[in-house]
């Protein structure tokens, strides 16, 4: 004796992982899709706080160093941010005649001392002027 799928019993749908994290709304011709935060994930882009643009700014020798550069202008802009055993930011920072760099850092837990450190900076765009 076999089932078939008209009795209902059909597979089970399967995951796409975590990466399955949109929800499509359809609005007339217009699709809306929103992206949730998913746990480990990065944040949405926000807007730069003064508690980022400190970090940033306290590792700017760190910074120029890493990259070789000294900057005039030197702006953070905005940032995301993923929690893990402490936190990791992503920071945009303008640097001197509308040059962009994104910069990585690391801020331990408050028990863990809340050291912060730089674990990563990569030229966005290469128009840089001393």
């Amino acid at each position: 004796f076999f089932f078939k799928a008209e009795d209902g019993i059909r597979d089970q749908p399967r995951s796409r992982g975590l990466g399955d994290v949109y929800k499509r709304q359809v609005h007339g011709d217009i699709m809306i899709v929103h992206k949730e935060t998913i746990c480990g994930g990065h944040s949405a882009e926000k807007p730069i706080t003064p508690e980022v643009q400190g970090m940033v700014m306290e590792l700017k020798g760190e910074i120029e160093a890493k990259l070789g550069k000294v900057f005039a202008s030197f702006t953070p802009l905005s940032f995301t941010s993923q929690v893990v055993a402490g936190t990791n930011y992503n920071v945009k920072v303008a640097v001197n005649d509308g040059g962009i760099i994104k910069v990585t850092i690391y801020k331990k837990l408050p028990c863990h001392g809340g050291e912060k450190s730089l674990t990563g900076s990569a030229f966005i765009q290469s128009r840089f002027e001393n």
